[in-house]
């Protein structure tokens, strides 16, 4: 077993020390002889596999490095990232899924190179199907407040929803998130923001603010109330407010 072992070691290593000189052709078919398709599907295995081999051998036969870049994110796998990102792997790929994927993760170094290769921090994704997600809200409603920073820094909006409200902003509150909660108003996002969905039991349009939002939690309504008056009128501030405070 273990001769077997040294074998197949070898022919690896040999096979990975050739593949510098490959053609995409000789690349492919070397990927047929290890019974590895030439698909999408056999990148996104190898990459799951940590076939350092393979994934060298599907980037030289020209494989679009893009379509595996999102999981490549979610195992945290920098120097591949890199490696993909170094071989024209698009970091806006999927409408900007990897970045929401180390955004949600909180994986700084990730986020970093990402933006450094050009992810737009502002798009809104959509990964399963289910609703389109900002980076930064996805940050924000993990409590991850140092990824909130750097994507802020890297200019994302605040209010990014629609460029006056910010989801962000509402799903720190409810997660209970003060310093995130913090750090986004600081940074011009709206304390007044609205979310607004659709109910397919009442049939309905459904708002919910961040003043509501945070009607059981003191200290992020006092931080509303303070950022509030500094933006709306006086008059407009206390319609808001008042009509927002908790009962006692």
């Amino acid at each position: 077993m273990r001769n077997r072992q040294l074998a197949i070691a070898t022919l690896l290593s040999l096979a990975l020390f050739s593949a510098c000189g490959q053609s995409p052709e000789q690349a492919r078919r070397e990927l047929g002889e290890l019974g590895i398709p030439y698909t999408p599907e056999g990148l996104q295995q190898a990459v799951v596999n940590k076939d350092k081999l393979a994934i060298d051998l599907f980037l030289l036969a020209g494989m679009n490095p893009s379509t595996a870049l999102p999981e490549i994110v979610l195992q945290e796998d920098l120097e591949t990232a890199s490696k993909f990102l170094d071989n024209k792997a698009d970091p806006n790929y999927g409408g900007g899924v990897p970045l929401l994927h180390a955004a949600s993760e909180g994986n700084l170094e990730m986020a970093k190179l990402l933006l450094n290769k050009g992810a737009e921090p502002n798009v809104r994704a959509n990964p399963y199907g289910f609703y389109t997600q900002s980076p930064l809200e996805a940050a924000a409603g993990k409590g991850h407040h140092e990824m909130v920073k750097l994507l802020l820094e890297r200019g994302a909006n605040s209010n990014d929803l629609d460029g006056k409200n910010s989801l962000a902003l509402l799903k720190a509150i409810r997660e209970d998130y003060i310093d995130v909660v913090k750090i986004l108003l600081e940074k011009g996002a709206n304390p007044n923001s609205v979310e607004s969905e659709v109910n397919p039991f009442l049939g309905r349009l459904l708002q919910i603010t961040a003043f509501e939002e945070a009607e059981d939690k003191p200290q992020i309504l006092a931080l509303l109330k303070q950022y509030s008056s500094k933006s709306l009128p006086q008059t407009q501030t206390e319609n808001n407010t008042s009509s927002h405070t908790p009962s006692q």
